[in-house]
């Protein structure tokens, strides 16, 4: 129905300037006021993003190429036309309200990570296939490719929640989870310093013990040689370190084959223990106690925190100049601009007639200008002129 009724509109807003289709007449102009109503903008965008994310799921479950030169499937080229679409719609919503004010709507940002990502995505992978002249997956573009459209797809299913809103229920746990969301952010700032600080002591006290059994081996002193440890360089230490969080740690992987470097051994124990107690222990217990204090927060204000939060979402379908949604809007734009071109020739092909008189149309066209402003200008000054009366009259 939804679907059935955008096909419907889209002849009637491109028609809206015709006579047939002046205000207050009849079921047409009713069912454009219901079309634009901000409710059923609403329920229309809500629902084509769900199609989109429908598309975006049997995507991701096919496991043949059609395409062979290209390995591009036929549902790829929808997923791009809803980007596109989404892409208009959001440019043209940036334009309308100023880029700084765009930007200072979180979902707004939301958006458009979605969509660069997207478009990041199916370019390399255009390029590639450019450049290599055929589908080669076991290019790494190909494969970076495919995880930046991965990273879009699991943004796309996030940006759903944003429909929760309108529910008394899903509605503060949306919103809870963006404020825990912040929590972590901040949290984030002191957990990088204790990692990348525990780490780098990690990588010296490894790699102080590799060098010398590799100093010691040239030498020929050292009994038992080692030239590699799990804890000697910054990658494998910052990976290491990440899983130990989850407790997955084994004993071997600490210890020291060479006997002589037992204070090795000892101190990389303590380095970890330590670790573990700072974020363990310390600081994930803290962000836990932020997320709680966040969502106690959000429930015990659930009638201020939630109302306030869904009266400004409906503020912003109502402000939402977008009424056509993606991808439709691609087609509406489209015959937009034929409309547009059409009437452009047709009115140079006029002005070229020898019965059409320029200087009368711009005579008349300035005139009309020029009373609007008039009348403008008489209303401007009725408008003054009963302030400065009621003002003087209520100070006297």
């Amino acid at each position: 129905m939804v679907a059935i009724s955008c096909f419907v509109y889209i002849p009637l807003r491109l028609l809206r300037k015709s006579p047939c289709f002046d205000e207050g007449d009849g079921c047409w102009w009713n069912f454009r006021e219901i079309y634009e109503h901000p409710f059923s903008k609403f329920i229309n965008h809500s629902t084509w993003y769900m199609v989109f994310l429908v598309f975006v799921i049997l995507n991701s479950m096919q496991h043949s190429f059609a395409t062979r030169l290209m390995g591009l499937e036929w549902i790829d080229y929808v997923i791009v036309f809803f980007v596109l679409g989404f892409l208009v719609q959001e440019y043209l919503e940036a334009k309308r309200q100023g880029y700084y004010v765009y930007m200072s709507k979180w979902w707004n940002i939301v958006d458009t990570i979605i969509i660069l990502t997207f478009l990041v995505s199916y370019a390399m992978w255009m390029i590639s296939w450019r450049r290599f002249g055929k589908w080669n997956p076991r290019e790494q573009v190909f494969v970076i490719a495919d995880v930046l459209y991965a990273s879009a797809t699991v943004v796309a299913f996030f940006h759903l929640t944003h429909i929760f809103q309108v529910n008394s229920v899903l509605g503060p746990l949306q919103l809870s989870l963006y404020k825990m969301l912040k929590d972590v952010g901040r949290f984030l700032f002191i957990y990088l310093l204790l990692y990348l600080s525990f780490a780098t002591g990690v990588v010296k006290v490894y790699s102080f013990y590799v060098t010398s059994q590799i100093e010691l081996q040239k030498q020929n002193m050292s009994s038992d040689p080692q030239d590699s440890h799990p804890y000697d360089n910054h990658p494998n230490s910052l990976l290491a370190m990440f899983w130990l969080l989850l407790g997955l740690v084994e004993e071997g992987d600490i210890a020291v084959k060479d006997p002589s470097f037992h204070l090795t051994s000892a101190f990389g124990r303590l380095f970890l223990m330590a670790y573990v107690i700072c974020t363990v222990i310390v600081a994930l217990n803290m962000l836990i106690a932020m997320m709680n204090n966040s969502f106690e927060k959000i429930m015990d204000n659930a009638d201020v925190e939630w109302k306030f939060s869904r009266a400004r979402m409906w503020l912003e379908w109502i402000d939402k100049g977008s009424t056509i949604p993606a991808p439709l809007n691609l087609i509406y734009y489209t015959l937009f601009g034929l409309f547009k071109f059409f009437g452009w020739c047709l009115r140079i092909s006029v002005e070229k007639c020898p019965c059409f008189n320029q200087q009368d149309e711009e005579r008349n066209s300035q005139g009309d200008r020029a009373t609007h402003i008039q009348e403008r200008n008489d209303t401007m000054i009725d408008l003054i002129l009963k302030y400065l009366r009621k003002h003087y009259l209520e100070n006297n």
